[in-house]
């Protein structure tokens, strides 16, 4: 059958480019604009300029002549906004187009002036979407819409960039070895907590933060600035959309995951405006639709929505909401196990931005949010087998935030920047936790003995506050030298940590098209309130982690549309606090009961790596990009705790030897290429490889006990194996169609479409066959071939 399949995804790709190819050639008939970018100082032509359609679909890039093309065009008027990496943005209001003859336009760019606040001094930054021009931005909107990620996933197509990775099953990244919950995730201006649905894969299948309604992405890898806390690894700031002015726009959207509708506008002459958007999945009615609606019901949403007013002059107010809801119920019988799991989650927050201009120099942004994050996890497993019980859990939590939060920036002149801010929080949460675990044995005549039976029950109220303070200074020390010292102080009363975090960046230019950056920094990251492992029985906080960074970067344009970066880091943690692991796999929803759970103890770790990125965008039909990264992640482990099926409280073993992290990947590779024959037509080959996992293996284990042989799978050497290198090839194709004032796009998106089997863990159980005992080893896969359907209308009203 998957043969046949891949036959038909085949002949559907090879049909689409032929027809596009042809629509190529049949639309020469059309009208184009035609022209040339360059310096209105110099003359010289603009490589990579950006001219794009107002309101409507369709550009182009000048390339290495400075030259463009936009064809394919019906007659009429066309208005055009071409932009330029360190020039102003020009808009031409109209340029009339015939079936004639090409137009012909030069448009002359005058150079940008830099303000000190607009220098990036911070080393692995990336710039995603947005109002930037193309040649600043790492993905651009078109890149991301188009590339390769399960749907529309915006978490997904980060991936993609150098110094990230992640796995199959989750939506959540890791940043130069650091996990997702060392990355500060903002949505205008608010940190958000988990913002992923169904929690139940690795923690997020899917973001829950709709890419249709964003309006751009800053992801920023290492070494950022003092504005910045409480996080040891990365930041990930997501604007959402905000419309053009005069518009009123409506957006609906269906693919194999979800239906989505947004819509968003402008009120009172254009002072005001508004954005609503709502996304609810259905995996739940195909599940149904297939007959296995009573075993797997899995069903999520989400609604971003914010209106925002020009006060006066100098000020623009803005509230906004955000939530995000996820239902999930699994009943699974077969012979070995029947078990029954339905969870619940909630991320709600409602925040009001006030954005100040007080002087031409002084910048203000405050934020007054709330927020609550609750989950509820019931599970029961049955053995049927044996008709024995083998576990119960009931776990309620929640989780209530009130903030306050102030930013400043103030140009004392055109050599000197001040940023200075406060962020106060007052945080409650509140467990309870009840679960029961039944440990069996095999006996020598082949039945099944209860040992004991593991209970843990949990009821915390934990509450308290936390205060960030921060200030630094911008400097320019040369017209090609700018230096940002800074520091801040952080204070959570409920763990009792009190820390300063010093910070320095600099930016060297050192060419015209070359800068060197380099950042410096400790990052203390305290454990949230709401970050107990009560199932594992660990009750009590922790002192704040700390993460040293040390961080360079080169950035250099070719002048050709090629564009390069290279970047190298260390990053030490100290002050580990212990770690719940899965040592086979982590696709559990009640991982604390599983047999293969540990706790480590780490005296430090240390990430580090070298990372090249290489992009070409030259206006012609082919874009591409290419990223390499060489890491190490590596953990000093003073102890382990590991489970035991005799010894409730586990057994400790000392190691104080150095291990591989579990997400070590020494080599990474992506490669993306984009043809784009019309403007009808776009298609994306994205093509991912990296070293395998380290992971631990295991062996039968057995014991006499009171006279008789009991056995169990006991677990080898600690991560002393490797999975096989991953390797995966997507596949995307999008089509535009114009009616009715609107566009529709149509997207086919196959993910790995060599249907290469990419292992990701694996499965042991007990099995005896006669008077033999064994493990039983079943391999998890990650992906397998997965088609992917999807529709986009958007109307501009």
């Amino acid at each position: 059958m998957k043969a046949i399949i891949r036959v038909l995804l085949l002949a559907v790709c090879v049909a689409a480019l032929t027809t596009a190819m042809a629509a190529d050639q049949a639309g020469k008939g059309k009208g184009r604009i035609e022209g040339i970018v360059v310096s209105e100082t110099t003359g010289e032509p603009l490589v990579g300029a950006t001219v794009f359609l107002v309101n409507r679909f369709g550009g182009a890039i000048a390339n290495d002549s400075g030259r463009f093309v936009i064809d394919h065009l019906e007659p009429g008027a066309y208005a055009l906004r071409i932009s330029h990496l360190g020039f102003e943005v020009q808009s031409i209001d109209s340029v009339e187009v015939s079936a004639d003859e090409p137009t012909q336009i030069t448009a002359g760019l005058i150079e940008k002036a830099y303000d000190l606040k607009d220098i990036t001094v911070t080393p692995g930054r990336f710039a995603i979407m947005g109002t930037e021009s193309a040649a600043s931005q790492s993905l651009t909107r078109q890149e991301l819409e188009t590339t390769p990620q399960m749907g529309e996933d915006l978490y997904r197509a980060v991936k993609r960039l150098p110094g990230v990775s992640a796995e199959d099953f989750s939506s959540r990244f890791f940043v130069r070895g650091g996990e997702h919950e060392e990355v500060l995730t903002t949505l205008d201006g608010v940190q958000l907590y988990e913002p992923f649905h169904l929690k139940e894969f690795k923690g997020g299948l899917l973001s829950a933060v709709d890419a249709s309604a964003i309006e751009s992405i800053e992801l920023i890898t290492g070494g950022f600035t003092a504005e910045y806390g409480d996080r040891a690894s990365g930041v990930f700031n997501i604007k959402s959309h905000h419309p053009p002015t005069g518009e009123r726009k409506v957006a609906a959207a269906v693919s194999f995951m979800n239906a989505r509708l947004m819509t968003e506008g402008t009120f009172a002459n254009n002072k005001g405006s508004w954005m609503v958007s709502g996304r609810r999945g259905y995996l739940d009615v195909l599940l149904k639709i297939a007959g296995e609606g009573e075993k797997l019901r899995p069903t999520y949403y989400d609604l971003i929505a914010k209106t925002q007013y020009q006060l006066n002059g100098s000020q623009i107010l803005s509230a906004h909401i955000f939530h995000a809801g996820d239902r999930f119920k699994i009943i699974d019988n077969d012979d070995n196990d029947a078990d029954t799991i339905i969870t619940s989650y909630d991320n709600s927050y409602a925040w009001l931005n006030l954005k100040s201009q007080l002087h031409k120099r002084l910048f203000g942004h405050t934020v007054l949010s709330v927020g609550q994050v609750k989950h509820d996890r019931f599970g029961f497993g049955f053995w049927p087998q044996e008709q024995l019980e083998e576990a119960k859990v009931n776990d309620k939590q929640s989780f209530t935030i009130v903030g306050f939060k102030s930013d400043w920036l103030w140009e004392i002149s055109d050599k000197h920047m001040l940023k200075a801010g406060f962020d106060t929080r007052a945080l409650s949460a509140e467990y309870d936790y009840a679960g029961t675990d039944n440990i069996y044995f095999y006996r020598d005549d082949g039945t099944v003995e209860l040992d004991r039976i593991d209970t843990v029950e949990s009821s915390l109220e934990p509450s308290g506050n936390q205060v960030g303070l921060y200030l630094s200074h911008r400097t320019k020390l040369s017209p090609f030298v700018t230096v940002e010292l800074g520091g801040r102080f952080d204070r959570h009363s409920y763990t009792g940590d009190e820390v300063f975090s010093p910070r320095f960046n600099i930016a060297y230019q050192a060419a015209e098209n070359t800068t060197i950056r380099g950042g410096w920094g400790y990052y203390y990251q305290a454990q949230r309130i709401d970050e107990l492992y009560v199932g594992d029985g660990l009750t009590e906080f922790f002192p704040a982690e700390r993460a040293e960074h040390k961080t360079i970067g080169l950035e250099h344009d070719f002048g050709t549309g090629v564009r390069l970066r290279i970047e190298a880091y260390h990053k030490k943690y100290t002050d580990l606090r212990p770690e719940p692991r899965n040592t086979f796999d982590e696709l559990h929803v009640f991982p604390e009961f599983e047999y293969d759970r540990i706790i480590v103890y780490r005296e430090n770790s240390v990430a580090k790596g070298l990372e090249f990125y290489l992009k070409r965008e030259k206006g012609s039909k082919f874009t591409w990009w290419a990223s390499y990264a060489y890491a190490f992640v590596e953990d000093q482990v003073e102890r382990i705790n590991f489970s035991d099926w005799s010894i409730p409280e586990g057994v400790d073993i000392e190691y104080n030897e150095t291990f591989p992290n579990p997400y070590d990947q020494r080599h990474t590779v992506y490669l993306d290429l984009s043809y784009r024959p019309t403007l009808k037509w776009q298609f994306n080959l994205a093509w991912n490889y990296h070293t395998g996992w380290p992971y631990t293996g295991v062996y039968l284990a057995s014991a006499r006990v009171n006279g008789e042989t009991v056995y169990w799978i006991n677990q080898g050497e600690f991560l002393d194996m490797r999975y096989p290198a991953y390797s995966r090839l997507d596949f995307r194709i999008n089509r535009y169609f114009d009616f009715w004032g609107g566009r529709l796009t149509a997207f086919l998106e196959v993910v790995n479409i060599l249907d290469r089997e990419n292992v990701r863990g694996y499965d042991h159980s007990l099995r005896r066959a006669g008077n033999t005992v064994y493990i039983d080893r079943e391999v998890e896969g990650a992906f397998p071939m997965l088609p992917v359907l999807g529709v986009t209308y958007s109307l501009n009203m």
